[in-house]
């Protein structure tokens, strides 16, 4: 019984986690190449940024249907690639780290 409680939060810390770094990937990607800038912008007065919000978002979404199938037992290790992820996420998307990454994908 308490797994069943248990489960739908261990499937969303992992989908948070993935979504977490698929953003930061994202992210990189959209200031290092302008291709990938201008797929995102399918709304101009928004940005790219809406873009990302919104690819973002459906990776979360599919990322929890998968794992509501799959089903990942543990709670701790859920925990634990969340946190991993949110740490990773804030260096990613921290300006010393960010700006010199995205110069060296695009070749400055």
């Amino acid at each position: 019984m308490e797994d069943q409680k248990v489960q739908p939060l261990n499937s969303a810390l992992w989908a948070a986690a993935l979504a977490l770094n698929f953003f930061w990937v994202l992210n990189i990607l959209k200031e290092a190449f302008s291709s990938t800038k201008n797929f995102l912008n399918f709304y101009p007065s928004v940005g790219p940024l809406l873009g990302l919000f919104v690819f973002s978002g459906v990776v979360f979404l599919a990322s929890v249907l998968i794992f509501l199938i799959t089903k990942p037992k543990s709670q701790k290790t859920a925990f634990w690639v969340y946190i991993i992820s949110a740490i990773i996420f804030f260096f990613m998307v921290f300006p010393p780290i960010f700006e010199p990454l995205v110069g060296f994908l695009a070749g400055k």
